[in-house]
């Protein structure tokens, strides 16, 4: 129990706790600094845990009955978090918009009141595509985010085959 209230660490929901942000970068800085990666590779690798989490406590069947592409099935994530977000009333989802999509690329908008989890999204798709497309490489560019101020959410064009 923390001045929050109980947070279900042994499942996927974990992330969806109030506050879970701050053990979310505590935890990424504390692993950084143990294994000597950078705070932005832990992170993917953080997402692409979670998908991998989310897919073995029963969300697979529901996911890839989403979609029949990568795009769609990233298109669709809202709808998931919709769902969820009826089960936990603090949850406050983030917004995946797809656009520009094409044969081996799409653009991808995050928007988000949590800051920092750029990675985490770079890792969750990489995720995605692992376990939903059977291994499928993706590779993400961010062309446009918060950081340098270019835009008040990230993009990114995400490549695959």
């Amino acid at each position: 129990s923390s001045a929050h209230g109980e947070c279900p660490w042994s499942s996927p929901s974990q992330a969806m706790c109030p506050h879970a942000d701050v053990l979310i970068h505590r935890l990424m800085a504390a692993t950084s600094e143990a294994t000597g990666f950078d705070v932005a590779t832990v992170g993917r690798q953080f997402g692409v845990h979670f998908v991998r989490s989310i897919a073995n406590t029963g969300y697979h069947t529901l996911l890839t009955s989403f979609a029949s592409s990568f795009p769609n099935l990233v298109s669709r994530l809202n709808n998931l978090h919709m769902h969820l977000s009826l089960g936990v009333p603090a949850f406050v989802p983030p917004d995946f918009r797809v656009e520009k999509v094409t044969a081996n690329s799409m653009e991808l908008h995050y928007r988000s009141t949590r800051p920092g989890l750029g990675p985490w999204v770079e890792g969750i798709m990489q995720g995605v595509a692992e376990v939903f497309f059977e291994g499928m490489p993706v590779n993400m560019e961010l062309i446009r985010g918060r950081e340098d101020g270019s835009e008040d959410h990230e993009v990114w064009k995400v490549m695959y085959p």
